[in-house]
């Protein structure tokens, strides 16, 4: 949608009491057929909340049918999937509190809706690395309501013998006498929620309607639910600005601390400590593919509804109020990269390059460079996300955050080999972000001085070739690093 027309929209959004959005009802989508029943049988109107959750939820839902891809380069990616340094840094947290609990046998972890088992993995895999004790303690349950999204947990998780799952939802939890830590990652952004505005110096909330065969936003007064909130929270609605009503994030923030019986609740997600107050600003995103085109603009909940995601900012400051009134004590509040930095990201991103620095298998260099590569997106691409973390029963002094920032070096690691016969040295490893876009590649070999010697184009296909075009190493049976470089009369120096 050109800027002027989104513009011109949102103008109509904040301005009129009733927005025709121009999408016209498509009787073919499944979940756009349950929505309009809905609206029929309500007298004409529902809470957004109710179009949200139908979108999302019913039977032909984006979560609840299975259509969600998280990853690179599909419908979004989130922090897990970017780098193993997200997943390991909460490890450290982890193997903190279990310690401060006086090293429990059994220590339970609980996530609560765990996409597609990234964070879980990175933490199953990383205790074993960084505390072979704290591994063996370890206990992980999954909650998870979108049933399609086990089986590929299950999968990727299938080499760890200590994980449970229990189908069902996250706010409307099945545990209790928790002790050990209850863990979200992009959790509560996607519950629905209300969306409430001030036109003409009065608080409205939005109800969905269908008028003429097309989608129609439609401002009302605030349900008794919705009010209550506002007053009850304290909170500041503004002209111009959609603010979000997450009403189940704090329902669900209220059965944490009453399920956690001693440990911590650690919640990270794009948000803030407060409201959202940015002027001409919708209440929630909407993103996901439509073919192979990225749909990002604040209409496309309408267009296809239950094809896409729908997602609000999470006002991180009702939480926090909330868990102090419940007796728990705060332990961090802030952005998720100053949690990841006090939590020891720079001390995980130095062992992942020794790994990679001394590994004997292609695969693992493979991993930790793309997890070291990882760091930019963990820096720069959540600069909006927040963690909160809570705790109960424990002396949160010996949490031992690190209060110092450690600089990281994120330069690609290379692994050295070297031909007998001349001595040199060469160093074979991945470019780094501004390598990559000068070289276009994916892998180079540099000497001893930097200077480009190779740079093939392909993961899959690996061959050192020199400078009369004979193959010297062939990378393409990687398995074993070591093996296939000393076949090819290589020597790791």
């Amino acid at each position: 949608m050109p800027e002027g027309e989104i513009a011109e929209k949102l103008h109509s959004v904040f301005t009129q009491p009733r927005f025709d959005t121009g999408v016209k009802f498509d009787a073919g989508n499944k979940t756009a057929t349950e929505i309009e029943k809905r609206i029929r049988e309500r007298d004409g109107k529902i809470p957004f909340s109710e179009f949200m959750d139908i979108s999302l939820y019913s039977e032909h839902g984006y979560y609840s049918s299975g259509k969600v891809d998280i990853g690179i380069e599909k419908d979004f990616q989130t922090s897990p999937e970017a780098s193993e340094l997200f997943g390991a840094s909460i490890t450290s947290v982890l193997i903190k509190t279990w310690s401060a609990m006086g090293r429990p046998e059994r220590f339970q972890v609980v996530e609560m809706g765990a996409g597609q088992g990234a964070l879980a993995h990175s933490i199953l895999q990383w205790a074993e690395d960084l505390d072979p004790d704290f591994s063996k303690s370890l206990q992980y349950t999954i909650v998870e309501y979108a049933k399609d999204l086990i089986p590929r947990q299950q999968e990727k998780l299938a080499m760890f013998q200590n994980v449970q799952w229990i189908r069902g939802s996250a706010y409307e939890l099945p545990l209790a006498n928790i002790e050990g830590a209850f863990i979200s990652n992009e959790l509560p952004d996607a519950f629905p929620v209300e969306r409430v505005a001030k036109l003409n110096g009065e608080v409205k909330q939005k109800f969905v309607s269908i008028d003429d065969n097309s989608w129609v936003e439609i401002w009302d007064n605030p349900s008794p639910e919705v009010a209550k909130f506002i007053e009850d929270n304290k909170l500041q609605i503004h002209g111009g600005v959609e603010e979000p009503i997450n009403i189940k994030a704090l329902e669900l923030q209220r059965q944490l601390d009453q399920a956690l019986n001693k440990g911590v609740i650690l919640t990270v997600d794009y948000g803030k400590n407060g409201t959202v107050g940015v002027k001409n600003t919708i209440g929630v995103r909407t993103f996901g593919r439509s073919g192979n085109m990225y749909r990002r603009d604040f209409l496309k909940a309408y267009e296809y509804p239950g094809n896409v995601d729908i997602t609000s900012s999470i006002n991180f400051s009702i939480l926090t109020e909330q868990s102090i009134k419940d007796g728990l004590k705060v332990v961090f509040s802030g952005t998720q990269y100053d949690f990841l930095t006090k939590a020891g990201i720079a001390e995980i991103a130095t062992k992942m390059r020794e790994i990679a620095q001394t590994t004997r298998f292609w695969d693992e260099l493979v991993r930790m460079s793309k997890n070291i590569s990882g760091y930019h997106f963990l820096s720069s691409s959540t600069a909006n996300f927040y963690s909160l973390m809570v705790a109960k029963g424990i002396n949160t002094a010996h949490l031992d955050f690190i209060n110092t920032q450690e600089a990281i070096d994120t330069k690609p690691p290379k692994v050295p080999v070297r031909l007998p016969e001349s001595g040199k040295t060469y160093y074979l490893g991945f470019p780094s972000l501004a390598e990559e876009a000068e070289y276009d590649t994916n892998i180079m070999i540099t000497d001893e001085e930097g200077r480009l010697w190779l740079y093939p184009h392909t993961l899959e296909r690996i061959k050192i070739i020199g400078t009369d075009q004979k193959v010297v190493l062939d990378l393409t049976q990687k398995e074993n690093l070591v093996q296939v470089v000393k076949d090819a009369g290589y020597i790791m120096s």
